[in-house]
């Protein structure tokens, strides 16, 4: 029998280890003093948790922006699985690498086995163009995810914020990214 609309193709390499969709479920719901509080406890080699735990210390004010940086560059080991970019592309967008986030974010979404599109990653993608500008390529994203159940609403408030370029200045997250991206040479494209 035919099941249509399922399409599962599981490659168990891309989607990571425990260790590593723990913080990554701890990055997306932005816990940084429990992901602070794990990593001091577990210490990690894992590029990806060691940059997650790193704005988690710098978050929680126990380390200097400076340290912070330090080892933040791309790295093959550090975009190894899924799970691994996602974590890596909240990093870069934390710390105003709006260009390196929105690279990890498509090569996270363009992992994905079976071809499907991720809306965690068409969400970021949303808020990357936003903050650099390319509205008409944030619009694209923001209609795919006005068909999803979960992403809809958050969808509709982008594209008024797409739509009036304006109102960005009233987003404190964004606009304060935006002046970072403005203002800063892009070195990686």
């Amino acid at each position: 029998m035919l099941v249509q609309g399922i399409d599962y193709h599981w490659a168990p390499e891309l989607m990571g280890d425990e260790e590593e969709m723990i913080y990554d479920m701890l990055s997306r719901r932005h816990r940084w003093a429990t992901i602070a509080n794990r990593y001091n406890t577990h210490p990690s080699d894992n590029p990806a948790i060691l940059a997650v735990a790193k704005y988690a210390l710098y978050h929680e004010g126990m380390i200097e922006r400076q340290e912070l940086l330090q080892g933040l560059a791309p790295s093959f080991r550090s975009q190894n699985s899924i799970p691994a970019m996602q974590m890596i592309s909240e990093v870069y967008l934390r710390v105003g690498f709006i260009t390196m986030s929105q690279r990890n974010a498509f090569e996270a979404m363009e992992g994905i086995p079976n071809c499907n599109k991720s809306a965690r990653s068409l969400y970021r993608l949303v808020e990357t163009n936003l903050i650099t500008g390319q509205y008409e390529v944030a619009l694209k994203y923001i209609t795919i995810l006005e068909h999803t159940l979960m992403y809809r609403s958050w969808a509709n408030k982008m594209r008024r914020l797409v739509e009036h370029p304006q109102r960005i200045r009233n987003h404190v997250f964004y606009h304060e990214l935006q002046l970072v991206y403005n203002a800063t040479p892009d070195a990686f494209f």
